[in-house]
């Protein structure tokens, strides 16, 4: 019987599949841009990523007494921050014995059976997924205060959002930017600078005045980043009170319903409802709501122990400030060299790639994806969270 399984599983053939196979809704890297081949990626040498800051000024230019000379202004200051990437490798086993059927015996060979190429298709796929999900999940850390991190056992490490993980990455928010985050109930909160709290009292109380609470943190940004609050991303949990609160519903007045929703909804590569929904409230009409439910699978307690968990913890509100053309994040993809079986000489690698080896005694395809990535947070002062409720 002829060899029929080496052209059919040639690299050129399984990266032709890699490529135009999506995964899950991936409803926040999407929206951010940070997804595989998203508008906001941006690729480095190595694996340690270094960007500048250089703030702007709101500070008004000092005049001279006639005659007197120019009077000398200090340097902006400039920092630096470092963002290290880290690498997601893994890797699958397809045996010949489950593939030797993959085409219709008697049949051309041209022709292929459907269902055994699905079956490669699918496997693909889910090893992609999978990597997809990575980023999705440390870009969905800016609803958390900016911060995850991994259990680690030897060269295990597994991301997870868990309060004291065994690594931990920092986006490096600014401090009171964050306002009780991981508090097991809410209390007073989110100064966004110096100053009293904003957050005062809790949204799932109807008598709350959230309309002066968002004024107050739209006037924060004002002040500190230098445009208006824009958009609110919070759970159904979240919204549910605030389309009920009485002051959100008296300024609508009493012969309306208190919010409009958006058609624009984010969907899943096959058309349905990916779980988020677009809102505004008619008290504020020039902040957009987005409502995003979904979860990821993992690790909770420790590296073995996985869950569904929310990208936007319950009872948060995440408030971002008028960006305009400017991304608050970028995926920064990292390039390492990889060699692509035995003998082959290493090419340097950068951002998501994917390849397939051959191996014998027993006769196998493995299917290697890799990508090294890391968050940069660029616009530290436009990002708010805090526990609302």
């Amino acid at each position: 019987m002829p060899t029929v399984m080496p052209d059919l599983l040639a690299p050129s053939f399984v990266m032709g599949v890699i490529s135009r196979v999506e995964g899950s809704p991936l409803s926040v890297s999407k929206y951010f841009g940070t997804q595989i081949g998203g508008a906001n990626v941006e690729r480095i040498r190595g694996r340690v990523a270094n960007y500048d800051i250089m703030d702007r000024t709101r500070r008004v230019a000092e005049g001279r007494a006639p005659n007197a000379p120019a009077g000398t202004v200090a340097l902006q200051k400039i920092g630096s921050n470092n963002v290290a990437l880290g690498d997601f490798k893994e890797k699958i086993q397809l045996d010949y014995d489950k593939l030797i059927a993959i085409r219709q015996l008697g049949k051309g060979a041209g022709d292929l059976d459907i269902a055994g190429v699905r079956y490669i298709e699918e496997q693909v796929s889910f090893l992609k997924e999978r990597q997809e999900n990575a980023r999705e999940a440390i870009t969905a850390s800016i609803f958390r205060g900016g911060k995850y991190g991994f259990w680690r056992n030897n060269e295990r490490f597994v991301v997870t959002y868990a309060a004291s993980p065994d690594e931990s990455v920092d986006l490096k928010m600014e401090p009171t930017w964050v306002g009780n985050i991981n508090g097991s109930s809410f209390s007073s909160t989110l100064q966004m600078g110096s100053g009293a709290d904003i957050i005062t009292a809790s949204w799932a109380t109807a008598s709350t005045d959230i309309p002066a609470q968002l004024m107050a943190i739209s006037a924060r940004f004002l002040a500190t980043y230098g445009t208006q609050l824009a958009e609110i991303h919070c759970g159904s949990d979240v919204w549910l009170n605030v389309i009920n609160n009485d002051k959100v519903r008296q300024i609508a007045g009493t012969a309306t319903s208190s919010a409009e929703y958006e058609l624009v909804k984010q969907t899943t590569p096959q058309g349905g409802n990916a779980g988020v929904i677009y809102n505004r409230i008619k008290a504020l009409p020039w902040i957009r709501w987005v409502v995003n439910d979904n979860t990821l699978e993992l690790a909770t307690t420790n590296i073995n122990t996985f869950d569904n968990v929310k990208l936007i913890p319950p009872n948060t509100a995440t408030f971002v400030a008028d960006l305009g053309t400017n991304s608050p994040l970028k995926m920064a993809e990292g390039s390492e060299f990889i060699s692509e079986g035995p003998n082959l000489p290493p090419v340097e690698r950068t951002g998501f790639y994917s390849y397939g080896v051959f191996g014998y005694d027993p006769a196998v395809v493995w299917y290697y994806a890799h990508q090294r990535i890391g968050i940069m947070f660029t616009r530290t002062k436009a990002i708010a969270n805090a526990r609302v409720q």
